[in-house]
């Protein structure tokens, strides 16, 4: 009886032994997460500013933000997993010239824009100082008036004459300075 039950044991163990077995053990695939990003204000003026992103994605999912220029600075958190937000400034622009930059979490990019600083006017011009006026001149001296001529006078000789009723002619004669200047006229009409 013994005999029989250690030969059964021993071919039950040779069975086994022969037997090929194997193990598979499949890992899960890695997925890859998906980040979006917004933000409500990317366009700054030259005195810069603050804003702030919006990070998008499952709770699962790592992420980490990084600025493109040095005039973007993040604040905390720069990296976190889930949904976050992404505090950020802006510096100044003291350059007329307008500029961009980034700021990319995971892939994802947000363009910021910043205006350039407003040129300085130019000082206005001096108006030039007016002309002097030119002097006055002097009034001439009053041109002094003539001196009238001394008085005239006149003498006829004769001083009178009488004539006859026939037509006849008669001279007078005038005397008087060679200043003086003299009209005859009548003072009757049979007198020419």
């Amino acid at each position: 009886m013994r005999t029989t039950v250690a030969a059964i044991l021993l071919f039950a163990l040779a069975a086994g032994g022969c037997s090929d077995s194997s193990i598979n053990v499949t890992a899960p695939s890695e997925t890859r997460c998906g980040v979006s990003v917004a933000d409500a204000q990317t366009t700054f003026g030259p005195d810069g500013g603050s804003g702030q992103l919006r990070v998008t994605t499952s709770r699962d999912c790592a992420w980490s933000a990084a600025a493109g220029a040095d005039w973007i600075t993040l604040g905390a958190p720069t990296s976190g997993q889930g949904n976050a937000t992404v505090q950020y400034g802006i510096a100044e622009n003291a350059a007329p010239a307008p500029r961009q930059g980034a700021i990319e979490v995971s892939g994802e990019q947000i363009e910021i824009s910043q205006e350039g600083a407003p040129e300085t006017p130019e000082p206005p011009s001096q108006p030039e100082p007016p002309e002097p006026d030119p002097p006055t001149p002097e009034p001439e001296p009053p041109t002094p008036s003539p001196e009238p001529p001394p008085g005239c006078s006149y003498a006829l000789q004769p001083a009178s004459r009488t004539v006859g009723a026939a037509r006849t002619s008669e001279a007078v004669a005038v005397r008087t300075d060679t200043a003086c200047s003299w009209t005859a006229t009548s003072r009757a009409g049979w007198i020419a």
